[in-house]
């Protein structure tokens, strides 16, 4: 259903749909374990928030970079 829902907003060219859906993929790939595709997912959304304008400070992109740092724990990558 979420490939649907991004096909649709990409016809639509919908960047916010977009990005919505990206953001509701990494979401469901962290809480289901799957790190690597998740950190892809996330990394995706926040170059297409800094992209549509949002500060850096924004609670937003605070919340998913605190999710990648998360992945990288689990991973054991403290670097």
């Amino acid at each position: 259903m979420l490939h649907l829902a991004l096909k649709l907003a990409q016809e639509q060219i919908n960047a916010e749909g977009i990005t919505y859906v990206y953001d509701v993929m990494a979401n469901l790939a962290y809480d289901t374990g799957e790190y690597d595709k998740s950190e892809k997912l996330f990394v995706n959304v926040l170059q297409r928030l800094l992209a549509q304008g949002l500060p850096g400070n924004d609670n937003k992109l605070i919340h998913i970079s605190l999710k990648i740092a998360s992945i990288y724990e689990a991973r054991n990558d403290l670097k």
